[in-house]
Parts: C-alpha cells; structure tokens; sequence
C-alpha cells in the first residue's frame, strides 16, 4: 500500500474525512476481506422451545457464560423470517451489525460494486442439525479453540459469515446480486490457472516458482477455498 500512497494512488482517510458527498457521484467498488467476520454476534440457543441469549457474567474472579432474555426483538424476528427451527439445546450466531453494515454503506454510495470475501455459509448449512454449538470459535498465537471466556482481550474471536442474512439485508437497501460461490469457482472463473507457468526451474524462491505455489495454496489449501465465500452485490443511483 505504501508505495500506492507515496505515488498518490491511493490515500488512506479517517472516519470524517469519508464524507459521503465524495463517493456519491463516484463509480466505486469496496472490496471488503474478512470484514463481515470481525463485527459482534449474538449467540442465541433454543432451551425448552424458547429462544434464549447467551451472555457473559463474572464469577470467582473469571467470567463464564449466562442465559439471558434475547437483547433485541430483531433476533427472534429473524429466526421466524428464516424459518430456522433450532434443535433443543442447539446454538447458532445472529450478526446484526453485519447486516446493519452492508445497509448503511449503500446510503453513502451512487454506482458501486462491493465485493465480500469471507468464509461462511447458508442460513440452512450454519442451523443445521449437526452444527449444536454454533461457529463460534477462537484463535491465540494461530491455534483454535472453542472458549471464549479464556484471555479476554487476547485471543480472536470470529464465526461463519450467514450470507443469506447478509444477502437479504443488502437486497433490501437497494443492492442486487451479481455473484455468490466459493472462493476457487471465483478464481478459477476469473482465469487464475492461466497464471500457472510450465517451468523448469529448481530455485523454490524464483517468482515463477512462488507464484505457481501461491495460486495451488489459494486453491487446494486444507478446503478452505471451498469454505471462503465471495459474493458481490452492486446497485446504482437510478
């Protein structure tokens, strides 16, 4: 980026200097990698054919998880939307600021493309049976596990993007989708073997060879081209 920024080709502004005037009369494309998984989910779990919210309390110095009444109606409203029927016992995330997110930046955009690149799946997929407990999971020093009340403040915490709930968000506030598959279909569909260069070089660190390497690694890599979805919604001043 920094050379983008020294050559001023690119130029990276605060939250007030991005005025929405600016981007109004603007042909603009947002290209937002892993954004949707970073912002705050509700953990909502069905107990005795009710709808409850998991929450967090302190106890002997440490915090563990509690059961609340859901913080907002909107959750409810949208499992019935959905038609999810949770299993008892079973918990599945509600990304509200997501949805809220993917709403409010059209707002400040004319012509524009956003293109969401993030691992998740279908609202069917993500309340499925077997899924009991949930995406939720956690990362510290890259290893993962499933306690989030462990090390507050020093571990990441992140769950399966819902793009059917993303979707119908953005369909709603005036986007329309041009686009939605698995990261490989998209760069395969984009002409990413035609990057892959016969060669018969030795030298693991030559260019080629790394670049070969790369475009294998974002393909075939532990299936997670398979679980990163991308999907592009645009929509237009008319």
């Amino acid at each position: 980026m920094e050379p983008y920024i020294a050559s001023k080709r690119a130029r990276v502004v605060s939250d007030e200097q991005a005025d929405p005037a600016l981007w109004c009369g603007s042909n603009v494309i947002i290209v937002a990698n892993e954004l949707l998984d970073a912002f705050p989910v509700h953990r909502i779990v069905s107990r005795g054919g009710r709808l409850l919210e998991w929450g967090v309390a302190w106890d002997a110095g440490g915090f563990i998880p509690c059961l609340m009444e859901l913080s907002s109606p909107r959750l409810s409203d949208w499992v019935e939307e959905q038609g999810i029927s949770l299993l008892d016992n079973q918990t599945i995330e509600v990304n509200l600021d997501a949805a809220d997110w993917i709403a409010e930046v059209g707002s400040s955009l004319g012509n524009a493309i956003v293109v969401l690149i993030d691992y998740g799946d279908e609202a069917g997929e993500l309340s499925a049976p077997y899924r009991m407990e949930g995406t939720l999971l956690c990362y510290y020093k890259h290893r993962a596990h499933d306690n989030p009340y462990l090390m507050p403040g020093e571990q990441d915490l992140t769950s399966h993007v819902n793009f059917t709930h993303i979707r119908q968000a953005a369909v709603r506030a005036g986007w329309h989708e041009l686009w939605y598959g698995t990261q490989k279909k998209f760069l395969v569909e984009s002409g990413v073997l035609e990057k892959l260069s016969t060669h018969t070089i030795a030298d693991p660190f030559h260019p080629v060879v790394r670049r070969n390497r790369s475009i294998r690694q974002l393909l075939l890599s532990d299936g997670m081209s398979e679980l990163f979805k991308v999907q592009i919604l645009a929509k237009s001043e008319s």
